[in-house]
Order: structure tokens, then C-alpha cells, then sequence
């Protein structure tokens, strides 16, 4: 389940073809989720390393005890280049059932994130569904 979708038009973040070679389903994004997750790093979050997925680009990202799986894609066709960048939380069962750790819209990893996309000049046309 996804809690917060991101989506632009960018003419960077390009993948080589080694790079799409290692997603199954040659799915560009790589580089987007490298440089979000080094710029979420550098802000005082912990995220992993970038692995490929059949859906694009994924990383998981940690703050304090809670854990986020972020997940990046780039379609890139003859006229345009429109990239998406999803969020979801991590909840336990029992965080479900109870009604704990709930997403919230003012979430300060949605924040992170809103802020690295905006402040990039590479970025246009943000969009955010939270």
C-alpha cells in the first residue's frame, strides 16, 4: 500500500544501460533513487542501498525505529520523461489491529522528500498525492 506518491517530468536521473540491464523489466530509475537516497542520507535519515524490482527502483529508508520502503521509476518515451516516487510505511499486523503508527499526510519522511524533489532544479511539475 502506498501512503504518498510523487510524480514530475525530468530530463536528468538517466540510467545507463548496464544500469537497466539489471532491472528484469528495463524499468529507468536508478539514478533518481541514488540521488534521493544519498539526499535523504545527508539530511540526517538512514537509507540503504538501491535494488532493482520488477516495478522500478526501490530503497528503504529509517527513522528512528519506523521503517519506509521507497520505490522510484522513470517512463521515458520520445517526447517526455515523467518519474514517480512512491512511500509507504511499514506496519506490523498488530500496528494495523490496533491502530498504531498510523501514516499521517504531515509525515517528516513525505516532508524529506517533498523538499529534496521541489529544490531540484531538474525537477518540474511536481505533483504529490499524500
Amino acid at each position: 500500500m502506498v501512503d504518498a506518491h510523487f510524480s514530475f517530468q525530468t530530463s536528468s536521473f538517466t540510467d545507463s544501460e548496464v544500469d537497466l540491464a539489471e532491472n528484469v523489466n528495463g524499468i529507468a530509475g536508478k539514478a533518481l533513487a541514488q540521488w534521493l537516497a544519498a539526499w535523504l542520507g545527508a539530511a540526517g535519515l538512514d537509507a540503504s542501498e538501491v535494488w532493482a524490482e520488477d516495478h522500478g527502483w526501490d530503497f528503504s529508508v529509517m527513522r528512528g525505529e519506523t521503517k519506509y520502503l521507497c520505490a522510484c521509476s522513470i517512463e521515458a518515451d520520445e517526447e517526455t520523461r515523467e518519474a514517480h516516487v512512491s512511500l509507504a510505511k511499514h506496519r506490523s499486523l498488530m500496528d494495523r489491529m490496533r491502530g498504531r503508527n498510523a501514516y499521517a499526510a504531515d509525515d517528516p519522511v513525505v516532508d524529506a522528500i517533498r523538499s529534496a524533489l521541489a529544490g531540484n532544479p531538474d525537477v518540474a511539475n511536481l505533483a504529490s498525492e499524500v
